[in-house]
């Protein structure tokens, strides 16, 4: 690796490992609503996702394929195939560990020390797998009552992704009530109206999707 890209990636890299620590933190703590921990889900996915992709481009194949491998619990975990107990927590935290490892061996090498290969091997990569593998093979959750059959429109829930689907069958499992909005916006000042309902929107629930529409 070079030394102008070592600087590049061991800052951003650096960062996303912090904002990942604080994510696992969070979820420890108890009494949080199931609108607070998905977002803190989705977060650790994003990180994830974008260590893995900034590792790939640096050549930094463990780093990427750990990533990979947070990135796929991440996934489970946010989709709802996995809960966040302390087992799972304390594995995130184990691969942040790994990884925290790695990167200061990358800083190491650029700076003339180690080589940036240094910090983690594809051993201890592979275990990390394995126990990220035997965590994914709980049986997955049922899925629970059609939408259809709650009366909710079809062309709704045909523009919803899987992500917000079980966000959808989530707040339904909680006995919550769904609510949808519809707003009349002109053309000219489209972005701006939607960015400000769903703002609102996002200040007293959580907003699962928009399916903005063209009116005839």
């Amino acid at each position: 690796m070079s030394r102008s890209l070592s600087e590049e990636f061991v800052p951003e890299a650096e960062e996303l490992l912090e904002r990942m620590e604080t994510d696992v933190q969070e979820l420890g703590r108890e009494g949080q609503p199931p609108e607070r921990i998905a977002e803190r889900l989705n977060a650790l996915f994003r990180s994830a996702h974008s260590l893995k992709g900034m590792a790939g481009m640096a050549g930094l194949t463990e780093i990427s394929h750990l990533s990979h491998e947070m990135e796929n619990l991440m996934d489970h975990l946010r989709m709802g195939r996995l809960h966040p107990e302390p087992s799972i927590l304390d594995l995130i935290g184990d691969g942040i560990t790994l990884l925290r490892k790695s990167v200061a061996a990358v800083a190491a090498g650029g700076k003339g020390g180690r080589s940036a290969s240094a910090g983690i091997g594809e051993t201890e990569v592979g275990a990390y797998a394995a126990r990220v593998a035997q965590a994914l093979a709980a049986p997955p959750a049922a899925g629970g009552t059609s939408l259809a059959a709650l009366g909710i429109p079809p062309h709704l829930t045909a523009a919803l992704t899987t992500y917000e689907e079980h966000r959808l069958r989530e707040n339904l499992r909680l006995g919550r009530t769904i609510y949808a909005v519809r707003v009349r916006f002109g053309f000219e000042d489209f972005e701006r109206q939607l960015a400000a309902v769903t703002g609102r929107l996002q200040e007293i629930g959580e907003l699962i999707t928009t399916v903005p529409q063209i009116q005839a």
